[in-house]
């Protein structure tokens, strides 16, 4: 199984970013992932899977976890009966193993030291590149937003699905 819907035309002036939660280290991380999550203009559909798959209570845990976010944009590229499947009873099992591949154990941080590659809660690899547009998992999904810490890890922003390595 392959998610590897790109959001192109994702316009991120409508995703609105409280500054105290970036990588500014002087400010103190006050909120959870979910909590941070959900004070992210355009993560909704996001929220509603993490609901859906009973992962909320996984990331209001201790962690710490990075959670590499896909904007609603990717939910919106993805066929609305494929969306739709994915959100039922019977579609909760792919769900959950979509959304465990955007979350990977320990607070990863992107910059010049991120590793090569991350090993996510699906037992996945994502594969890290810096890029001139900046960094790239899996040759694909651009990071719109990264390092926006939260007190049990932090959130990268990204503008579509990791596809499966």
């Amino acid at each position: 199984m392959s998610f590897a819907c790109i959001a192109d035309d994702v316009k991120l002036q409508s995703t609105e970013i409280n500054p105290s939660l970036t990588d500014d280290k002087s400010v103190a991380d006050t909120h959870d992932l979910v909590r941070t999550i959900k004070d992210i203009s355009g993560t909704q559909r996001f929220i509603e899977a993490l609901e859906h798959c009973d992962m909320v209570i996984t990331l209001d845990g201790l962690g710490p976890f990075t959670v590499f976010v896909p904007l609603d944009g990717a939910f919106r590229a993805m066929s609305k009966d494929k969306v739709d499947q994915l959100f039922t009873d019977e579609g909760r099992a792919e769900l959950t193993e979509l959304i465990r591949g955007h979350v990977v154990k320990g607070q990863i941080l992107l910059d010049e030291k991120t590793p090569e590659s991350l090993s996510t809660l699906n037992g996945k690899t994502v594969k890290v590149e810096q890029s001139g547009r900046g960094p790239l998992l899996n040759s694909a999904s651009i990071v719109d937003t990264p390092n926006i810490r939260a007190q049990n890890g932090v959130v990268h922003l990204v503008n579509g699905f990791l596809s499966e390595e």
